[in-house]
């Protein structure tokens, strides 16, 4: 799951080709390769379609708004977080601010070329 600003960044040769991507975008967007789709379907109504096929694990490879909308939903059952060695004037929440908070539980930690990686389990 891409949402639609991460996906207009991110380069053709970035998405592999044994993979099924998914846009989400209430816009007209050119697709980069056969296996890369558009929806604007929201979250719930989504997976379900997923479930329906015996898909039972995606990634979310989004800006805020798409991981809000997943998170709000109850979608989300671990969290990849990486830490890189670069400091930006501004960026991009993670989340979008949310009325509820969200107990993480560190299952690990690595670190690779100066980059580190934290998985969490979200505690629901």
């Amino acid at each position: 799951m891409v949402g639609r600003k991460t996906y207009e960044l991110m380069p053709k040769d970035e998405f592999q080709k044994e993979c099924q991507y998914y846009i989400f975008t209430h816009s007209k967007i050119d697709l980069k390769a056969p296996n890369i789709k558009a929806t604007n379907e929201d979250p719930a109504t989504f997976v379900k379609k997923l479930k329906n096929k015996n898909i039972n694990q995606i990634m979310i490879a989004g800006g805020s708004q798409l991981n809000t909308a997943f998170l709000k939903a109850n979608f989300i059952d671990e969290i990849y977080l990486d830490i890189e060695p670069y400091l930006l004037g501004k960026g991009i929440p993670l989340f979008q601010p949310i009325d509820t908070e969200c107990e993480l539980k560190l299952l690990s930690k690595k670190v690779e070329n100066s980059t580190i990686q934290l998985h969490y389990k979200v505690i629901k």
